[in-house]
């Protein structure tokens, strides 16, 4: 059995032996693919994150820190993930510190968005007086740095300091009110939104968050245009960068979508609007907004009173994003704001609602569609709808892996449900054999002769795809022959084991990736 660590992906393996005098039998198997997947079709709560009323309005997570906005206590909570023996981050969560704003007086709304990115966690704070103490809701968004030292408005024994401020100017401007960033570029950029800017038309203000400088105001163009700002995501195409931006004209809920006007140069205009087939004055479309690698969830809360989400995909062909898919399950009734709060990854999308005193959607992608799976929701409830977020949009859900973690608006607690990786499948992806002098592949064909005491090297490639080469002392006996269907996709090398060569001369197993 083989002491190896699993390989993941392409890579290649060269077995070398010296069979002794005589006719045996012998066999290799040296890729075991082990298929693993997280299926929420009945999550269960792992752990009640308990705190102060208001713990979780906001929520954020990223590489095992996850932090909780409390703008009711003007307090961010920071929670460290345990880690699996291999490193992978599950589990539960310890408390590690709490933020605060230091030095900034009217300070107001602290933690009301969240955004985590690298090392540093972004918190808004809307409702604060400007720096100069003139114009009452200006705004700010505060930065605290993990591995800052002095521990300015930080208290525990993690490294996290407060490292600097943006503040808003505009009274009622509530500089801070939604925050998003972009990986996509070498210089990372931060988007703040503030929804009461230009006579409450609303603005985003970018800044590179790596030299915290300034990099664009994106203002709305066109008539009656309230709110812009009121949810943002970036996402990327092409080596392009989009940001999705919510708002809202004559009441009607829109995203507007500003793109690079070249790849990396960080100067974003309009692009294109996306809106609700039946959008109507309330519908609160735009309400919420996610993006991941290259796509967007747009919830509207309000769509036909009872709620919708849209999902989007990019068109090489035409250049433009459009609408997938509707996403609303079957049972829903007026008020139950589905789409208040939104997140997907590759395979699951959660999707926030007040049904039944406040719970979230999971759906499973299958096939290119997002199916209804299961949904989740509180154990605790104290306050009807709280649980996912307020119904006007929030940031309140993630997905790591194989946990969902949901914040709650204004109550003292935030949720965490697991159901673990369900093993697939288990089994022997590729092997090869010998018998009486000669050397068969996987599926038991002949591919090669050799004489008695003949040395013998077998080398070649596992692909992703379930795809092997093979070669024996330098001749293609196998190319690109695929394994089973349905088996052996990842390509991970996770053991190898023989049998009958317990009386070889000498034998050699290793592998390159």
């Amino acid at each position: 059995m083989g002491l190896y660590t699993t390989q993941r992906g392409n890579f290649d393996y060269v077995f070398r032996y010296s069979p002794p005098t005589g006719l045996y039998s012998w066999s290799v198997s040296l890729c075991y693919d082990e298929t693993q997947e997280s299926m929420f079709n009945a999550p269960e709560i792992l752990e009640n994150i308990t705190g102060e009323s208001g713990v979780s309005t906001a929520i954020s997570y990223q590489n095992g820190n996850l932090v909780l906005g409390n703008p009711d206590d003007q307090t961010v909570e920071v929670y460290l993930s345990s880690q699996a023996f291999n490193g992978a981050f599950e589990g539960e969560f310890s408390k590690v510190n709490r933020l605060s704003p230091y030095d900034y007086v009217g300070a107001s709304g602290f933690g009301s968005s969240l955004r985590m990115l690298n090392n540093l966690v972004f918190i808004g704070a809307p409702l604060s007086l400007s720096p100069d103490s003139t114009q009452t809701g200006a705004g700010a968004v505060f930065f605290h740095s993990r591995v800052g030292t002095g521990g300015h408005g930080a208290t525990g024994s993690n490294s996290w300091g407060q490292a600097g401020v943006f503040t808003g100017d505009t009274a009622s401007g509530y500089f801070g009110t939604s925050l998003s960033a972009s990986t996509s570029n070498v210089s990372q950029i931060i988007g703040i939104g503030a929804t009461g800017e230009i006579s409450g038309s609303g603005a985003v203000h970018l800044y590179n968050s790596s030299s915290k400088s300034f990099v664009q105001k994106i203002s709305p163009t066109g008539s009656d245009i309230e709110r812009l700002g009121k949810s943002q995501a970036f996402v990327s195409q092409n080596g392009v960068s989009y940001i999705a931006i919510g708002y809202d004209q004559n009441d009607i809920g829109k995203v507007g979508i500003y793109k690079e006007t070249e790849a990396g140069n960080n100067n974003y205009q309009s692009f294109q609007i996306l809106s609700g087939e039946n959008g109507a004055a309330g519908d609160l479309y735009g309400g919420s907004v996610f993006g991941f690698q290259g796509e967007f969830l747009v919830g509207a809360p309000n769509m036909g009173n009872s709620g919708q989400a849209y999902f989007y995909q990019f068109s090489n062909e035409s250049g433009t994003f459009f609408k997938s898919q509707d996403l609303a399950p079957s049972n829903l009734a007026t008020n139950d704001f589905f789409g208040k709060s939104v997140t997907f990854d590759t395979g699951f999308a959660i999707i926030g609602s007040n049904k039944n005193s406040g719970s979230a959607y999971v759906f499973n992608k299958q096939g290119g569609s997002w199916i209804e799976e299961s949904h989740i929701s509180g154990n605790e409830p104290s306050i009807d709808g709280a649980f996912a977020g307020n119904q006007n949009g929030s940031q309140s859900l993630v997905i790591d892996n194989r946990r969902i973690i949901a914040g709650t608006n204004g109550e003292k607690n935030s949720y965490v449900f697991t159901t673990g990786l369900v093993d697939v499948d288990d089994y022997t992806g590729l092997s090869f054999s010998g018998k009486d002098n000669k050397i068969y592949d996987s599926s038991g064909r002949f591919i090669y002769g050799y004489g008695p005491s003949e040395s013998i090297t077998i080398s070649g490639g596992v692909f992703t795809g379930g795809y092997f080469s093979m070669y024996v002392n330098g001749n293609l006996c196998v190319s690109r022959s695929p394994r089973e269907a349905g088996l052996g996709r990842t390509g991970a090398l996770n053991d190898w084991s023989t049998s009958g060569l317990e009386d070889t001369l000498y034998y050699y197993f290793g592998i390159i990736n």
